[in-house]
């Protein structure tokens, strides 16, 4: 017995604005889609139909605006979150849609220490402010190119000007960003919530980042950074997560080709392991449990369903574009994922019980 996997249908979402570059998806409790549409700087609404019924945001760097969203996320009181990868930070979206405020800034996980450490963030600072991605219609992994067309990022003295600008006009998120350790975030790229707290996948500094979070998500308190675990072992290249109902965690680590579990105090737990054998041009990138006893996982082009039990395989759909952000509708029993190089979002019948 095991699981079977039907691929319904593809959803673009607005038809006089497609998505371009999506990379992740979750659902509200009325099946509603959120996904991160980082092509255009935005997060958009979508009915399990594939309508676009909202969309926010767009490049640039006051609250509301985004630059290249990553990861989207349902809180449980149905506030939506989104990573705001190059600006380093969540924006954070009422129940109603209507944007509230950010959560975290670019900055060190530790106090700048000396003249070195200052010059070091301020460099980073700057070539943050600069980014912007042109031009290309496919994602840069160069093994995952079409057409002889990367994506490459730019530095854009544009958008230097306009983020100077910007921290000029106001002054105390410049100066968080030099001296608040606590809220420091960088390229956060997944988040799970359990018992009033946020925890965070940080890409940038490589780390779990535990935040105690209070008041309409407003109030943001640092418990703790995971950096090490498991005797000394460290993350590679943080990507997303999901949780069970046991509250364990799984955290995606797409170059050491695994999944990391930990449980709910964030100890180390077991993993999930892929061969890098040649089957897959990468490691895990997103994961949804989808129930005690399977996760699925978004890995290269094709979505998998394996035994928590022991990591098998017991299901598979492939010859897709890029897989990435994978979210489970359970009261729908639909599973959805991002296919960011053929900029659609994929919706897939699952069935429990059934031969394979």
């Amino acid at each position: 017995m095991g699981v079977k996997l039907d691929h319904v249908r593809d959803l673009h979402g607005d038809p006089a604005s497609p998505m371009k570059w999506p990379n992740s998806a979750a659902v509200f409790n009325d099946g509603r889609i959120a996904v991160a549409d980082s092509g255009h700087n935005r997060a958009t609404v979508l009915t399990p139909d594939g309508d676009m019924i909202w969309q926010g945001g767009q490049q640039g760097f006051s609250t509301g605006d985004l630059r290249e969203p990553i990861y989207v996320f349902v809180t449980p009181d149905q506030y939506l979150l989104v990573s705001d990868w190059h600006n380093h930070r969540f924006c954070v979206y009422r129940p109603d849609l209507s944007v509230s405020h950010v959560l975290g800034h670019l900055g060190r996980l530790s106090p700048v220490r000396g003249v070195r450490d200052g010059v070091r963030l301020c460099l980073s600072f700057l070539s943050n402010l600069a980014i912007e991605y042109v031009g290309a219609p496919y994602y840069f992994t160069p093994s995952k190119m079409k057409n002889g067309r990367p994506e490459k990022p730019k530095r854009s003295l544009k958008m230097l000007i306009w983020g100077m600008w910007h921290y000029a006009r106001n002054w105390p998120e410049l100066k968080a960003i030099f001296t608040d350790t606590r809220t420091a975030m960088m390229k956060p790229n997944g988040a799970v919530f359990r018992d009033g707290h946020l925890i965070v996948a940080q890409k940038g500094h490589q780390c779990l980042s535990e935040y105690k979070v209070a008041n309409d998500w407003r109030d943001l308190d640092l418990v703790r950074h995971v950096k090490d675990f498991n005797g000394g072992d460290t993350f590679l290249r943080l990507c997303n997560m999901s949780q069970d109902p046991q509250d364990r965690i799984y955290v995606c680590d797409q170059k050491r080709w695994r999944i990391v579990v930990f449980d709910k105090d964030l100890n180390y737990h077991s993993e999930i392991t892929f061969a890098d054998d040649g089957r897959y041009p990468d490691g895990p990138f997103s994961c949804a449990v989808l129930n005690a006893d399977y996760i699925a996982v978004a890995i290269g082009f094709k979505v998998e369903v394996r035994a928590l039990d022991g990591g098998q395989v017991v299901a598979e759909l492939d010859g897709f574009g890029e897989t990435h952000g994978i979210t489970w509708d359970e009261a729908r029993q639909y599973l959805y994922f991002v296919d960011r190089s053929e900029s659609c979002l994929r919706q897939i019948k699952v069935t429990f019980g059934e031969e394979r």
